[in-house]
Order: structure tokens, then sequence, then C-alpha cells
């Protein structure tokens, strides 16, 4: 799912899980999985425990994701742990400054290859996946409601194991093709929702591939376009090579220097009238 700073309303928590284990984690998916902090400093507002919904913002904002077949959400060290029904998988919600991380532990061979999350929000949702394999999600009035970056697993063995997000209606599903190779378990798998800055900014991740591209290419306009031409339609491509033109020397800098340590680029677009969609921060993400 990119960053939000938001002070929210602090939530009671459900009881402490005592024997509740820890997400599973390689060095691979360690250095992916990211540390919690509490419903005070994040967007998400609740989680659970008896539901599998978890609600993020407030007001028009608000968004709602349900986990089906998940239920009894307990916390253990500021992490949501919802079993599966089948017993075969559970569920690890993170609540992040910037969104939320939902982590799919996927126990054996014979654990479902489709993970489903329906999104709902006060206006609509319009989910629509992209060409690098996020899903942008927006209300029906056309406002941005944050992006579900695009997804990765892992297996006990740190194997990288296939998976995609399809989507129909509002429902994000994400499949994981645990099943057409000799993978060891368990297997991890995350969708992650970032809004960014909540209702202030939009940020846009770019894959590897993508930094690869935007690094090589020239420094003038050919590579102002090619920074433009991978953004979503959210963020305005007619006019990207206006506002990005002045600083592109220095964003590309950036790119080159993710391309060669294998890191992706974040990039973050002003929200607030009147300089929309103008370029306010890049860093480099790990991906």
């Amino acid at each position: 799912m990119s960053a939000i700073v938001a002070a929210t309303t602090a939530v009671s928590t459900a009881a402490v899980a005592e024997e509740r284990p820890a997400p599973p984690a390689t060095a691979e998916s360690a250095a992916l999985i990211e540390d919690p902090v509490g419903l005070d400093a994040s967007p998400v507002q609740d989680v659970g425990p008896e539901s599998a919904e978890i609600t993020l913002g407030e007001d028009d904002s608000q968004l709602v994701f349900e986990v089906p077949d998940v239920s009894d959400f307990e916390q253990e060290a500021g992490i949501y742990v919802g079993q599966g029904d089948s017993g075969e998988h559970s569920v690890s919600v993170i609540p992040l400054v910037d969104g939320v991380q939902i982590l799919i532990n996927i126990d054996s061979a014979t654990a479902h290859t489709e993970y489903p999350v329906n999104v709902a929000g006060q206006d609509g949702v319009v989910a629509t996946l992209t060409e690098t394999g996020e899903v942008t999600l927006t209300s029906a009035t056309g406002e941005d409601l944050g992006i579900v970056e695009a997804p990765w697993a892992y297996d006990a063995e740190g194997h990288e194991v296939p998976t995609r997000f399809e989507v129909t209606g509002n429902s994000i599903v994400q499949v994981v093709d645990h099943t057409s190779s000799d993978y060891a378990y368990p297997i991890t798998a995350d969708p992650k929702w970032k809004g960014c800055n909540w209702q202030t900014a939009t940020c846009v991740t770019f894959s590897k591939s993508e930094t690869k591209k935007i690094a090589s290419a020239s420094v003038g306009a050919a590579g102002v376009a090619t920074f433009c031409g991978f953004l979503p339609n959210i963020i305005g491509k007619v006019a990207c090579g206006v506002v990005v033109a002045p600083m592109y020397a220095s964003i590309r800098k950036t790119f080159e220097d993710a391309a060669r340590t294998g890191k992706c680029v974040e990039v973050k677009f002003n929200r607030i009238p009147p300089a929309i969609n103008a370029v306010i921060g890049w860093k480099k993400v790990s991906c």
C-alpha cells in the first residue's frame, strides 16, 4: 500500500496474547516488515478485536479494510494477530505512522492461494490496479485515499514466492502462488496501505525497474518525461513536467544512488492548494 502523519484518537486495545507467535520472518522479509506504532500515532483507529476490520482515518476520508475469514484479533507488542478460520493461515496487522501493514502468514501447502481484503469508505471506494502492481484508492468523487503498495512474499528459507494483486469491485485479492513450487513454510506475504501525510500529500513509490530506468535516463527533458511517465493518473502527468523540471537534477541523483544500492525511490507530492501536485520531498526506500 505512501506516508501519513496525523494525530488520531487513541483506542483501547485488546488483551495481550500470552502465547500468540510473532510474525515469522527471514532476513529477506524481516527487512520489509516495519515496526508498529501506537494507535495514537497512526491513522489506524481500531483493529478488531472480534471483527476482522481495520479502521483508518476519520469522517469523510475514513477507510475500513475488512479481512474475510479471520477473527479473534489479539495484540502482541503493538501487532494485532488474527487467526484464519481454516487454521492454515493468520494475519498480522501493524499500525504505522503513515498507514498500515498487513502480513499474511501461510502455514502449509494446503492453505488458500487467494487472500482478499475488502475496502469501504464513506463515499465509496474505487480500487484501480496499476501497471506497477500497486492499487490506487480513490473516492467516488475522485479524492485520493492512498495507495496499496505492490505486494511481496517470501518462504521460510528466504525464497521469493510469486504474488500479485487482482481487483474485483472494492475487493483487493492478493494471490500467493505458493503451490507453484516446493516452498518452505511458513510463507510471509504483505499488502501495505499508505496514505502519505493524511489529506495533505500523496506519495508514489517507484519500483526497482522504474528506478533504474529513471536513473539511466538523460538529465534534460527526456529524463523528466521518463519520470512523469511512470506516475499514476491521480498525480496529473500533464503538469508533472512543469513542477519537476526545476529540481529534476537533484531528484535524479537520488534515483542513481537507489539504483546502485538496489533500492526504490519514494516521491511526495503536495495536495494542498494552491501548489497541488508540487514535489515536496523524495527519498530512497527499501523494496
